[in-house]
């Protein structure tokens, strides 16, 4: 003999996907996909979707861009964005160079700065001096002694 076993219909209340008609229970509701929680995806209006049981953008949630100079990040219409970015101040070793925040590490570093960039020497050709002076110091013209 089998029991008849009622599935869940789509937006209705869930704790597993075996309980949901559609096999998805998502953001705790049976929802129609499977929908992807990390790409700022939500199926339920506690979560930040337009509808319960409709797979869509997100927003309001919580998320990470994969930036570690970022913090905060929230999603906004299915983006992920971030709220607050580290900011590296302080001088510099050389003029032609730039304090600036990793993104993989989340420390600050010096880069070289971009070419044209004007200093007090001259103007900077990427952090380089190519007629034979120091690195990180600006020269008169692209960078030549003069």
């Amino acid at each position: 003999m089998f029991d008849a076993v009622m599935k869940s219909d789509i937006g209705d209340p869930c704790v597993g996907a075996d309980a949901c008609a559609s096999g998805y229970c998502v953001d705790g509701v049976c929802c129609e996909e499977a929908c992807d929680a990390d790409a700022c995806m939500a199926c339920s209006v506690a979560a930040g979707a337009a509808n319960d049981g409709s797979c869509g953008p997100s927003t309001g949630k919580a998320c990470d861009d994969g930036d570690a100079c970022t913090t905060a990040d929230t999603c906004q219409d299915g983006e992920c964005i971030a709220w607050w970015e580290t900011v590296c101040e302080g001088p510099a070793s050389g003029a032609c160079r730039v304090p600036t925040c990793d993104s993989l590490s989340g420390q600050c570093i010096e880069v070289d700065e971009v070419d044209g960039v004007p200093c007090p020497e001259g103007v900077c050709p990427g952090g380089r001096v190519p007629g034979g002076g120091v690195r990180g110091r600006c020269g008169h013209g692209w960078g030549r002694r003069g």
